[in-house]
């Protein structure tokens, strides 16, 4: 009984321990195989990633040629970033131009031999298309330098037009009276007055005629001026202080005056008198010097009364324009206004 429980008891050890071998081998098996498992799956992940990055990168790299190389619809030139209009066919950036049948007028695409709609035959290359561009810029370009021509053409005639304006109708429609009367134009600026100012400007008028008569009485002619005038239209009478020198070369001055002559109906110089002073009768004095001194002593008594109305006294300004016709030697040619005549224009 002894030798068979030995007998069974190393039996038992002997099955433990193949079990126990058995056992270690499959966990090492398992092991080995997980290990496995893991490095297979790591590498599957690596190759992911890997394909992953390469697709990523492909994909950045097309799209980056995209942007760095756009090409033009047209004829597939590169264009460069900051062209708007390709280089080479003249097409706006991103759109397209087809070229016409010249037989029915349909458009045609590149790359067709026939037209779909009519059938004539026309190969139709990147060339026709660029030729076709060009052709209708340059129509283009020709039609805007007619227009530019045109408009150019039609401004230069209308300054034309208004250059001619301003020299010969606007100085006539827009010129004052003082311009006028400067130049000493009395008719035209008589024409051009209204109201009151004709009778100032027929009374300048009368005073720059009437001052050619003065002026020869005096020794030295080049030296007269004009520095006061009046005239009483009731009265007909008309007074003027004139100074200039005399044979010794020094300045005198005098009242002219003038009366109105009915019969040759016009002024006529009357006296010049040196002072309005009355003069003093002497029992010396002849007919001739007595009925002088009566004559001026009445001139006197007129004058004087004439020259205290401001009403009847002329502008500076007009003594300023005789005194400058004078000096310009236009006084010689100014006649007298036809008042008359004039109002029945």
């Amino acid at each position: 009984m002894d030798n068979e429980k030995e007998v069974l008891k190393e039996t038992r050890e002997e099955l433990n321990e193949e079990v126990s071998k058995e056992m270690l081998e499959n966990n090492n098996k398992e092991i080995v195989q997980e290990e496995k498992e893991e490095v297979l799956q790591n590498k599957e992940t690596e190759n992911v990633q890997e394909s992953k990055t390469e697709t990523e990168q492909i994909s950045e790299e097309v799209i980056h040629e995209e942007i760095q190389e756009e090409k033009c619809l047209n004829c597939g030139a590169v264009l460069q970033d900051d062209e708007e209009f390709c280089s080479k066919c003249g097409i706006k950036r991103g759109t397209t131009k087809k070229v016409v049948c010249k037989k029915c007028g349909a458009e045609l695409e590149i790359g067709k031999k026939y037209c779909t709609k009519c059938g004539e035959k026309v190969e139709v290359t990147i060339d026709n298309v660029v030729d076709s561009v060009k052709q209708k810029y340059k129509e283009s370009t020709q039609k805007i330098d007619k227009n530019k021509i045109k408009k150019l053409v039609i401004i230069l005639v209308v300054a034309i037009i208004l250059i001619f304006i301003g020299i010969k109708v606007a100085p006539k429609i827009f010129v004052s009276t003082e311009t006028l009367l400067a130049q000493g134009e009395y008719e035209k600026a008589y024409k051009k007055a209204k109201g009151n100012e004709k009778q100032k400007i027929a009374n300048e008028n009368l005073i720059a005629v009437l001052c050619k008569d003065v002026i020869e009485a005096y020794k030295d002619p080049s030296s007269f001026d004009l520095r006061d005038a009046w005239i009483d239209t009731d009265k007909k009478v008309v007074v003027m202080k004139t100074g200039g020198k005399n044979s010794y070369g020094g300045i005198v001055f005098s009242y002219d005056y003038f009366t109105y002559d009915e019969k040759e109906n016009k002024y006529e110089y009357y006296c010049s008198l040196s002072s309005l002073q009355k003069e003093e009768y002497s029992r010396y004095d002849d007919y001739d010097e007595s009925l002088e001194k009566i004559l001026k002593n009445a001139a006197r008594s007129v004058v004087s009364e004439v020259i205290k109305k401001d009403k009847y006294k002329l502008s500076n300004d007009n003594i300023k324009n005789i005194n400058n016709l004078f000096k310009q030697d236009l006084l010689d040619s100014i006649q007298l206004l036809n008042v008359n005549a004039q109002a029945n224009i």
